[in-house]
């Protein structure tokens, strides 16, 4: 299957699983564009679920935490970054995205996965998360979004 570059806000995305970028830590600087604060109004409970586990200091880096079943989508959230200024750390990307074909995420759900980099001052490039993501998830018969904005 080919992942789809879509300039659709990830909100509307009829994929089964969002895919969301976050800290390693609770950070007390909120990002430009960053999408935790729509998180917590659309999908509470998976924020709530996320949020819990972030304040206990139980997340890890390029390790992904999958809220399933709770709302209307299932999240799926990767922690690539510990910077308030929101540079993404490439090593947790891989990592992360390798995890989530481990765990078979792609073969179960259809996903969209934030075009990471496309925004000035992130500190990766966004061509090459897209060939990361098409490697490791666009195997499956299952569609992959790639988003412009998010």
């Amino acid at each position: 299957m080919i992942v789809e570059i879509s300039k659709l806000p990830i909100w509307v995305s009829d994929c089964d699983l969002l895919v969301i970028p976050v800290h390693v830590s609770n950070v007390q600087k909120t990002w430009n564009r960053y999408p935790i604060d729509e998180m917590s109004v659309r999908f509470p409970i998976a924020y709530g679920h996320f949020k819990r586990m972030q304040d206990a200091g139980t997340i890890e880096p390029g390790v992904p935490v999958v809220t399933l079943g709770l709302e209307s989508k299932d999240i799926c959230w990767i922690p690539i970054t510990t910077d308030a200024r929101r540079r993404y750390k490439m090593p947790w990307i891989k990592e992360a995205v390798s995890n989530m074909a481990a765990m078979r995420l792609h073969l179960s759900h259809s996903i969209a996965f934030p075009a990471l980099g496309v925004y000035e001052g992130e500190g990766v490039d966004p061509t090459d998360v897209y060939r990361i993501v098409k490697k490791e998830l666009g195997s499956s018969g299952k569609r992959v979004e790639f988003l412009l904005s998010f």
